[in-house]
């Protein structure tokens, strides 16, 4: 699974690591960080918007839910959450008892994170408006 290099690729990233959960080819051998960018019109200071993540042209990711029971169901998708002032992608993985939160911010660093209900429920309600949108939001991937 990647990890961002930036503070803008973080769209990108959730899908590719989407991908190779799913184990499909759109991984490191077909599609860069930097196509995919292109394609999601990414920009280097605002990153991925919300509604052109759906134009990865890799996955169909469906319509966004907003519903925090919801999204604690999902099995595997994309996540966008928000902070102080920013907004994040993540890929998630509910395991049943844990959530594994890949490119995840952590004490100013991007990790992979597993995190026990407790905690991915803070970080589902610990969501402030950002730029007049509301968050979280998730896209199931599978």
């Amino acid at each position: 699974m990647l990890i961002q290099y930036d503070n803008s690729s973080c769209g990108p990233i959730a899908i590719m690591n989407a991908c190779e959960y799913l184990n499909k080819k759109c991984g490191r051998t077909r599609l860069t960080i930097q196509k995919l960018r292109k394609i999601c019109d990414t920009d280097d200071d605002i990153g991925t918007m919300r509604w052109d993540i759906n134009r990865n042209g890799v996955l169909n990711l469906g319509k966004a839910v907003y519903n925090k029971k919801r999204i604690k169901n999902m099995k595997a998708f994309i996540l966008l959450y928000s902070g102080d002032g920013f907004a994040h992608y993540v890929f998630v993985v509910n395991n049943g008892t844990s959530y594994i939160v890949y490119n995840y911010i952590y004490e100013n660093q991007y990790v992979h994170r597993k995190m026990n209900v407790d905690e991915f429920d803070d970080l589902l309600r610990a969501n402030p408006i950002v730029d007049g949108l509301d968050y979280p939001i998730a896209w199931k991937i599978c």
